[in-house]
């Protein structure tokens, strides 16, 4: 199976487009890079609720660093 499975926004109490805003508005940097695209590789064997959870506690990771 490949492509999109599920959409959404980790953490976050307003619009996908509100977010992106204020990361936008949040960086001062004329060259920054506000997002990047994550394709994770993951077990075709592990269940679609397991890969679910590790690519929710990835982006919590990524959240918090």
């Amino acid at each position: 199976m490949a492509g999109l499975l599920r959409d959404g926004v980790v953490n976050w109490n307003g619009s996908a487009e509100e977010l992106w805003n204020a990361a936008e508005a949040s960086e001062t940097r004329t060259n920054s890079r506000v997002a990047r695209e994550l394709r994770p590789a993951l077990p075709a064997e592990l269940p679609l609720d397991d890969q679910l959870s590790l690519v929710r506690g990835f982006c919590l990771f990524l959240k918090d660093r």
